[in-house]
């Protein structure tokens, strides 16, 4: 125990000094960040979430967004702390897991490569500015979910099973990508059915989520609009595409360029063949459940929970999320099945990765600081300088009372500027127009005109899309030129058109 703690504030230490070397030289995304900061704001502002404020979405995390803000005040120093906390609590948790199948030297070193491979990765799925914080609650839960479980299928105990269930659902009530670990509780309940009653501990977070929600005034007939988005959502075309396209899906395509990325090394695609590999190991442990049922179910849970993007682990895109037990399932594989190299190999084979992936990290660092009342945050040089130029022709050229929609996404500028936004049409990325449709989004502009809009010529090619106003929102920018007048164009290779209502 005493060797534990010591590992765990060793690992704890190295993130907050590292968190501050990094400080503020985390990529941060102008896209999918945005949308929570500003739903968010508009919380604080008295908005209630699918009544007012269009989510397809669980709610859980935009809950705790809002209460952690309301304390600590709406800032990205907020928001980065938030990601520091959830960093150091998956890490955590990553180490007490490998513990279970490793040394307590092996689990250290193996919770140490977290730290540069998924908390600092130069992308939008780093750890500490994500494209979503919900996803980092829900994966944090679901890691000390699969940790209790363990638990209590060593012990027995079943107050380690309720408290595997309650987590569980928190981790649902916050995002749905682990959704397959029900199939893990499922399987390690049936020697004992008795015990099944337990699942309905899993009703916990999602029920207290809703009831909340409803307190507020949110109608069935809004939680219903949101779920039938959902269900489009995941039968949209575009985002098919997208999952063809960015090769999660398991087929020969996505096997190829999986096995391609073993030989051709690089820190964008070395482990893309992850979940195959780590599928392959689910496959090994398959004939030696009964003697190590232990070993299966980390598997299992590895694969199920990471199916979403099984066909290919992108550090880049999401891969970040799913990446650690996929990993402890690696290394305890090679601890199991390979005794020969357990020894001293897997702390050098960290160490290894660690150092490589840390070097990468701060050599990616060429961003630039940009200073905004709510703090300074960093981007890529080819958005910075229309990224100055818009905050500033925001701040001086139109009024903290119009509203401003900024097309298909950038709700970011909105949270920097103080501007509202139109809280049903802040992110209309491909899917969103695919799933709402070009009728209802003209109507709701058109009963609701904003002051002004700002449409980008941001490219959409993994949306199999060209731009907003040549592919998916054509008719919408049609409609627009109708009622507005441009009035400006600002930047040079990234761009922004300003329309003004007509009057």
């Amino acid at each position: 125990m005493k060797n534990s703690i010591i590992h765990i504030s060793i690992i704890s230490i190295i993130t907050i000094i590292l968190f501050y070397i990094f400080f503020g030289n985390i990529y941060s995304p102008l896209s999918d960040i945005s949308r929570e900061l500003y739903i968010t704001e508009e919380l604080l502002n008295g908005q209630v979430l699918y009544k007012d404020v269009l989510n397809v979405y669980p709610p859980l995390g935009y809950m705790l967004n809002f209460f952690i803000v309301k304390i600590f005040g709406s800032s990205l120093n907020v928001f980065y702390f938030i990601g520091l906390i959830l960093s150091l609590l998956t890490v955590n948790a990553c180490y007490l897991i490998s513990g279970f199948y490793l040394s307590k030297i092996n689990s250290f070193f193996t919770a140490l490569v977290i730290i540069p491979v998924c908390i600092y990765f130069p992308s939008i799925s780093n750890y500490i500015t994500p494209y979503s914080y919900s996803i980092l609650y829900a994966l944090c839960a679901l890691l000390y979910a699969f940790y209790f479980l363990i638990k209590y299928l060593n012990t027995e105990n079943k107050r380690y099973l309720a408290v595997s269930c309650i987590l569980y659902g928190f981790s649902l009530s916050c995002k749905l990508e682990f959704a397959g670990f029900i199939l893990v509780l499922l399987l390690s309940l049936l020697h004992n059915k008795k015990n099944i009653k337990y699942l309905f501990y899993v009703l916990v977070f999602p029920c207290l989520s809703y009831i909340l929600l409803l307190f507020q005034h949110c109608n069935i007939s809004d939680l219903v609009f949101s779920g039938k988005l959902i269900y489009k959502l995941l039968n949209s075309s575009s985002v098919l595409f997208f999952y063809s396209f960015c090769n999660f899906v398991p087929n020969g395509e996505s096997l190829v360029n999986s096995s391609y990325s073993l030989i051709n090394f690089s820190f964008d695609t070395i482990f893309f063949s992850l979940g195959y590999i780590c599928l392959f190991l689910f496959i090994i442990s398959l004939r030696n459940i009964k003697n190590d049922v232990k070993y299966f179910i980390l598997n299992l849970t590895a694969v199920v929970i990471s199916l979403k993007v099984i066909g290919c682990i992108r550090l880049e895109i999401y891969g970040t999320f799913f990446f650690p037990l996929l990993f402890i399932s690696f290394i305890a594989f090679i601890n199991k099945y390979i005794p020969k190299v357990k020894g001293i190999f897997i702390p050098i084979f960290c160490i290894i990765i660690f150092s490589a992936f840390l070097s990468y990290d701060i050599s990616q660092n060429h961003l630039i600081p940009v200073k905004t009342d709510k703090g300074i945050l960093k981007i890529r040089p080819i958005f910075y300088p229309t990224f100055i130029k818009t905050i500033d022709y925001i701040n001086t050229k139109i009024n903290k009372t119009d509203k401003i929609l900024i097309l298909p996404e950038g709700a970011l500028l909105n949270y920097l500027t103080e501007r509202k936004s139109d809280d049903y049409l802040y992110y209309l990325i491909p899917p969103n127009i695919e799933i709402l449709g070009n009728d209802y989004i003209i109507s709701r502009i058109n009963s609701n005109l904003p002051e002004y809009i700002f449409v980008s010529n941001i490219l959409y090619p993994w949306f199999n899309e060209t731009t907003f106003y040549k592919g998916s929102g054509k008719e919408i920018y049609n409609f627009i030129q109708n009622k507005y007048k441009e009035i400006d164009i600002i930047g040079d290779d990234i761009q922004f058109f300003v329309f003004k209502r007509n009057e």
